[in-house]
Formats: structure tokens, C-alpha cells, sequence
């Protein structure tokens, strides 16, 4: 052997040194929980990385298979509907089918882990369906229910108050033009018949000038009527006059 008399001031005499080093290293989609991964350093070293895959606390894995859950309301239980679900790569919207049963699960195909590691494809991801039930009812609310279930002895009440609702709702107004505009026209017809009679108001000189020649043309016929019989007197007493001259 030798003896290093003369030591790196860097590594002291043992050769190497140990320094720091900042890498990205590519995770793979796919990987487990205790995988490990090469690592080349700067210096050429190999390094192997071991993999801990952090919990979640909405999803759950099964090799590829992603599980969660969701709660949807009653109506939508019964009746079917659209439900935005979260999934690992995004919102998926889910088509609920009518009469769910609560607990039931749902197969979303695809949507799960792709495995880019052994490339076995990707997995799916299933969804349980949780319904969440009302705490508390109104009275018609229950006499709805009630209705359903056909337990509801008098059903005039609840129709009472289906009927008060409807007579709350507000009501939009009916749109003021008709058919072909029918209405408008007229309204716009009546406005401008009203607008031309209040600008051309009758003046009371004319009604006065108007009812003075009325009676300027009966008094003129009045006086005409009466030259008239006048001349018929004057006429009848000349004749009166000229059959007595020839008598006598």
C-alpha cells in the first residue's frame, strides 16, 4: 500500500466527497407504493430512488382501479339525473339512472390509473353512489310523501296547498304585441288618432262664427219668407183694385 502524505483539502484523503444535488427525477404514471427508480448523478453515479406514494383522502387504489364516493339528493335518486363527480385527472360528469338504490356502485370505464410502466392499459374508476336524505320536511313536503306511499288520507288539503303556491307564483305579463304586430298597430293607431285631436282643438270663435251663420241663414230665410208674403198681398190687393174699377 501507499500512504497519502499530501490530503485534497476537498475529500481529506478518503477520495470521494459528498456533495449536494438538485434532480427532476420522471415519476412514471402507474407506480406503486416502494418502487424504486434509477438515478444517474452528476458525478456518474447511480442512485436508486425507492417510492412512497402519499395517501388521499378522497380516493382509494386497487392496483389501477380508483374508488370514491358521492352523495346525491333524493329526487335525483328517484328520478335519474347529471352528477359532477371528481376524478384523478379532472371533473367527469355521471349520468345517474333513475330509482338508484343508496350504496350502489357505478363503473366508470377508463377513467381510472394508466400504467405506463408494463403498459397494461388503464384501469377504471368506480363510484359509489351515497343518497343523502333530508333532515327535515315541510308539511307538504310529507304530504307528498305521503301521497307517494299512498298513505295520505285527505289529499284536498295538499291539493289546497299546491294550488296557494301557484296563486304565489309570480306571473309574467303577457307581451303587449299580438299576432302579425295586430296590436301594436291599433295602440300606435289610437295614440296618433289622440294626438292629432289634442293638436287641432276646436277654437269656441269658430263654434260661435258657425252657430251666428246659422242663425244669420234662418233669420234671412225668416225675412225672405216674409217679403215674400208681403208681395203676395200687395199683389192680391191690386187685383181686388182692378175688378172693382171695371164694375163700377
Amino acid at each position: 500500500g501507499h500512504v497519502i502524505t499530501q490530503k485534497c483539502k476537498s475529500c481529506h484523503g478518503k477520495g470521494t466527497n459528498n456533495i449536494s444535488e438538485e434532480a427532476n427525477i420522471n415519476i412514471p404514471s402507474g407506480i406503486s407504493d416502494g418502487t424504486t427508480v434509477s438515478y444517474r448523478s452528476q458525478g456518474g453515479t447511480d442512485i436508486r430512488i425507492n417510492i412512497q406514494v402519499e395517501k388521499s383522502n378522497k380516493f382509494k387504489r386497487n392496483d389501477l382501479d380508483i374508488y370514491s364516493s358521492v352523495k346525491i339528493d333524493m329526487a335525483k335518486a328517484i328520478l335519474g339525473g347529471w352528477q359532477r363527480v371528481e376524478g384523478i385527472a379532472g371533473n367527469i360528469d355521471v349520468k345517474i339512472p333513475p330509482n338508484t338504490q343508496p350504496g350502489s356502485t357505478m363503473r366508470l370505464a377508463m377513467k381510472g390509473i394508466r400504467d405506463n410502466i408494463t403498459s397494461r392499459g388503464v384501469g377504471n374508476h368506480i363510484l359509489t353512489i351515497n343518497v343523502n336524505l333530508p333532515r327535515t320536511l315541510t308539511a307538504q313536503q310529507k304530504m307528498l310523501l305521503q301521497a307517494f306511499g299512498g298513505t295520505l288520507d285527505d289529499p284536498s288539503e295538499l291539493i289546497a296547498s299546491l294550488s296557494k303556491d301557484l296563486k304565489q307564483e309570480k306571473i309574467p305579463p303577457k307581451s303587449s304585441t299580438g299576432s302579425n304586430g295586430e296590436t301594436s298597430r291599433n295602440s300606435t293607431r289610437e295614440t296618433s288618432s289622440k294626438s292629432s285631436r289634442k293638436s287641432s282643438p276646436k277654437s269656441p270663435k269658430d263654434t260661435s262664427s258657425k252657430d251666428s251663420s246659422s242663425k244669420g241663414s234662418k233669420k234671412s230665410a225668416h225675412a225672405n219668407g216674409s217679403q215674400t208674403d208681403a208681395e203676395d198681398s200687395s199683389n192680391s190687393q191690386h187685383v181686388e183694385k182692378e175688378e172693382s174699377g171695371a164694375v163700377s
